[in-house]
């Protein structure tokens, strides 16, 4: 049931960001350092991965928290795999958790959650 109402929350993020003119690069791409949820690229070819958190209002506080130092090397390593497979071309990247409440079914967005540049350089 939980990735059922995963699954459709990340359908809406990706659909957001399309809707600001993002074009959808990949969806779960995940690798033996984990998956990401979304990857799309913006006009200006920046590459944005992005990491989607369904919470109820009660623990909603602890989306972005959830995001721990592990979880973010796995991130990061997964997106380090993901550019050597597939060779985009890419100007920059950066790291966005969307953070969604499920009782209120609003989407918060927070942009550069994490720096990539040690891991990505």
């Amino acid at each position: 049931m939980y990735k059922k109402i995963g699954k459709i929350y990340e359908n809406r993020t990706l659909n957001i960001y399309l809707r600001l003119g993002y074009t959808e690069i990949a969806c779960n791409y995940s690798s033996s350092f984990g998956e990401i949820d979304i990857i799309v690229r913006s006009r200006s070819f920046e590459l944005v991965f992005i990491e989607v958190k369904a919470r109820s209002e009660q623990a909603f506080t602890q989306g972005l928290a959830s995001i721990s130092q592990k979880k973010q090397k796995r991130i990061l390593y997964t997106a380090k795999k993901f550019l050597q497979e597939t060779k985009l071309h890419y100007k920059s990247c950066r790291f966005d958790v969307v953070v969604v409440d499920i009782t209120t079914e609003k989407l918060f967005c927070f942009q550069d959650a994490f720096d990539a540049s040690p891991t990505l350089a």
